[in-house]
């Protein structure tokens, strides 16, 4: 049997439509901007859109992509946004985002990619 997220994107109209609504769901305001950063890399792509957990919490996904806007280096390499996401993750157990001022959502995710920045240049 087929899981919801294999249904989805076997197919690419679907998958194109999907990735639409999450960017518009994301930030409304600039939809354009979200897509084009969700659909940069297939890897990316994947870590945001298969993580429903993320779009799910619009103020979480809507701030990691204006990280990503303000600092491109953090989808540079699949390594640079895998470690990210990771970091995240790791880091991310327990809190609720959305009590989070948008200054204090912006400061955790810029911690969170120092410590995959810092993570990257160890191997």
């Amino acid at each position: 049997a087929l899981t919801m997220n294999q249904t989805r994107d076997d197919n690419a109209i679907s998958r194109l439509w999907w990735n639409a609504y999450i960017a518009n769901q994301v930030m409304p305001s600039n939809q354009e901007e979200a897509l084009e950063l969700i659909v940069n890399k297939a890897d990316i792509r994947s870590n945001l859109i298969e993580r429903p957990w993320i779009f799910r919490r619009q103020k979480l996904a809507r701030t990691i992509l204006e990280k990503m806007d303000r600092d491109p280096e953090v989808y540079e390499t699949e390594d640079s946004f895998r470690e990210f996401m990771k970091e995240i993750n790791a880091h991310g157990g327990g809190i609720v985002f959305e009590e989070y001022s948008n200054t204090a959502l912006k400061k955790y995710l810029d911690a969170a990619w120092n410590r995959a920045h810092g993570n990257l240049n160890k191997k």
